[in-house]
């Protein structure tokens, strides 16, 4: 005896009762986003509380902890200063060169290479062969002694 227009509308009176308080506090919401946030952060702290209970339990579980203390990037650059460096390049004229660099100065400079595979292998055995240097294609800077260019090729060695 429900007629489809009855059904219809007491369907929709149904929906209002039980959705119109949740559509009023989503347009409050909407209106008012600074609340959204206020929300969202209390949520965040709440769950970062609990999550780090559980990380700190966790991660020894796992094996995840820290041994030793986390090196800064200061540490690591000061650290990387001590090291000398070979950096490999191509010039404009289609030749691949290398430098050593040692302590914030450029102590040498190859000569042209063909390749950049060429100029890397000269590279690897100086790293692993320092006397090598008397006969390697490359010549020091002006004020640059070959104690130096050893003193940054010992490095290499002590890695």
């Amino acid at each position: 005896g429900l007629g489809w227009g009855e059904a219809k509308k007491r369907l929709a009176d149904q929906i209002d009762r039980e959705i119109g308080p949740m559509r009023e506090r989503y347009e409050a919401l909407m209106a008012h986003p600074e609340e959204i946030e206020i929300i969202l952060q209390k949520g965040a702290e709440k769950a970062r509380r609990y999550a780090q209970e559980l990380m700190a339990k966790l991660r020894p579980a796992v094996g995840l902890s820290r041994f030793t203390a986390i090196e800064t990037k200061t540490e690591k650059k000061a650290q990387k200063k001590d090291v000398a460096q070979f950096k490999q390049y191509r010039e404009a004229d289609n030749r691949f060169y290398f430098k050593l660099v040692y302590q914030g100065r450029e102590l040498l400079v190859s000569d042209g290479f063909e390749s950049g595979r060429d100029a890397g292998q000269w590279v690897g055995r100086l790293k692993r062969e320092a006397q090598l240097i008397e006969g390697a294609p490359v010549h020091a800077q002006a004020d640059v002694t070959m104690d130096d260019i050893n003193a940054a090729l010992r490095t290499f060695l002590e890695d």
